[in-house]
């Protein structure tokens, strides 16, 4: 099997109706593709197979030319391709490269996985570049074939889960108890929002738009060692005992490690004291922000906020799931 270079779109494969479909010359049913069908559908049921002997009833219709490219085109997460000396020659191969090169042809890199090439006698097909890469059948039996096709598909699929695991990973840990308790919960569902919003955007521009910024990995790594060193300075973990004695972990943004000289005639605690020890004593964003001073606890906020988006940015950037 040659291989030249791989990327594949994870998420433009969901929900599709069948997992693998089928092109190739009538010759080569019997050879291969009947046994490789069967074995595929063992699996993934018939239903999920785009394999004409599976789907008598739906194909016998008057616009088959018409109906069939579509379900290349549109509702198949795997094309498998069947090229050989007979191929081009057939009025339906025809029909069904011409859906199959325009998928190649006009879709964005990553969405090329959708194609698997497969070969006989060395025979490349139109419109097809020099460097493609295919699988060779002259010497392979329909079992080999078809273990070649699972693979393909579990690598399809393992990219979609590394797209959503890849997502998840910049919201989860401010949902998740106890880790949720270290980032404060008066911000934690506007930084969440943007945060996924933000990734997107940016998932999007890397992915899509094929942008990828030369400096994402230092810049994600300077943005972490930054959050983390603004939150030492600017954010206290207190313990409280709850009315029905529980303990609960709260996260404040306080601005600053004491409790300043400017501090608001409310604040019940003295200049100086710690902002650990203050907060034990009045664990709530009022009491904290009549001690450490609203308007410095909001620059903290903001602070925290944007440089966790540019965490969670340049590790967008520097992923590349598709």
């Amino acid at each position: 099997m040659q291989l030249y270079g791989r990327s594949g779109n994870a998420m433009s494969a969901v929900m599709k109706k069948y997992r693998v479909a089928f092109s190739y010359a009538g010759e080569k049913r019997e050879v291969i593709v009947q046994e490789t069908a069967e074995r595929i559908a063992e699996r993934f049921g018939k239903g999920r197979v785009l394999y004409d002997k599976f789907h008598q009833a739906e194909f016998a219709r008057p616009d088959l030319g018409k109906y069939l490219p579509a379900l290349y085109e549109k509702k198949s997460e795997l094309i498998v391709v069947v090229i050989c000396e007979d191929y081009q020659g057939k009025t339906w191969c025809k029909l069904e490269w011409k859906t199959i090169r325009d998928v190649i042809r006009t879709r964005h890199e990553g969405e090329k996985d959708a194609v698997m090439l497969c070969r006989y006698g060395g025979l490349t097909a139109e419109g097809l570049e020099g460097l493609a890469g295919f699988v060779d059948l002259d010497e392979k039996k329909a079992q080999e074939f078809a273990q070649l096709i699972f693979e393909r598909v579990v690598e399809n699929e393992r990219k979609r889960w590394r797209f959503v695991a890849w997502f998840l990973a910049g919201v989860v840990p401010l949902l998740l108890p106890p880790l949720s308790a270290f980032y404060p919960a008066s911000m934690r569902m506007l930084t969440i929002l943007l945060s996924a919003l933000l990734m997107g955007i940016v998932a999007f521009t890397v992915n899509v738009v094929k942008v990828r910024p030369r400096y994402a990995v230092p810049v994600f790594a300077a943005a972490c060692i930054a959050l983390v060193l603004a939150y030492a300075q600017t954010v206290v973990r207190v313990n409280v005992t709850q009315p029905n004695g529980s303990a609960r972990s709260f996260a404040y943004v306080t601005g600053s490690n004491t409790v300043p000289v400017d501090k608001s005639p409310d604040c019940a605690c003295e200049a100086g004291t710690s902002a650990q020890r203050c907060a034990q004593g009045a664990p709530s964003d009022d009491a904290m922000e009549a001690c450490f001073g609203a308007n410095r606890i909001l620059f903290s906020k903001v602070l925290l906020m944007l440089l966790y988006l540019v965490a969670t940015a340049a590790f967008t950037a520097s992923v590349r799931v598709f």
